[in-house]
């Protein structure tokens, strides 16, 4: 009994992980959609006006970096979805 408390309380965490997909693609999007800004004005030649980055390829890798740990985490969340469904199939197994 006590195994399948623990396992119910753990699955809630993954549920609250997995619930924040949309808004990790949603903030994966605007990186994106930000590096291709930076891309564009530092092609074009255009001066970095006021911002907290002392040049574009300082900005850039900085996106760069923001994309990767979106990726990362998407792929994680990917894997605690099957990790969900086979702690559930358990569950029930077990009931």
């Amino acid at each position: 009994m006590e195994k399948k408390k623990i396992l119910k309380k753990y699955c809630i965490r993954l549920t609250k992980a997995i619930n924040s997909e949309a808004r990790i693609r949603k903030e994966l999007e605007s990186d994106r959609a930000t590096l291709k800004y930076i891309t564009s004005q530092k092609e074009a030649g255009n001066v970095l006006e006021e911002s907290s980055f002392e040049s574009y390829d300082e900005w850039t890798d900085t996106i760069e970096k923001q994309i990767k740990v979106g990726e990362n985490t998407l792929a994680n969340i990917a894997f605690k979805k099957i990790e969900l469904e086979a702690l559930n199939y358990y569950i029930q197994q077990n009931s």
